[in-house]
């Protein structure tokens, strides 16, 4: 996974999912990969949710911005 800002304007992202190998012959590794990078990206997201709550974005926004409403945003970010 590759983490790049070009300027503080400007945020680019990309996530690339790469498997080698036959993941057939051993599924759980696959499984145990793919749950690691769901974590990482999964702590992004939560870094991401509270930058915009401290430049005052609103729950409206994060969960517009994540494809759900602001309660599900407020229940899956906030610290409470």
């Amino acid at each position: 996974m590759q983490e790049e800002l070009e300027s503080p304007d400007e945020v680019h992202v990309q996530v690339t999912l790469r498997i080698e190998g036959d993941w057939r012959s051993d599924p759980l590794k696959l499984l145990s990969g793919l749950h690691q990078g769901a974590r990482s990206l999964d702590r992004w997201q939560h870094k991401a949710a509270k930058a915009a709550r401290k430049r005052g974005l609103s729950w409206d926004d994060i969960g517009a911005a994540c494809g759900v409403s602001r309660q599900a945003a407020w229940q899956r970010f906030s610290t409470r």
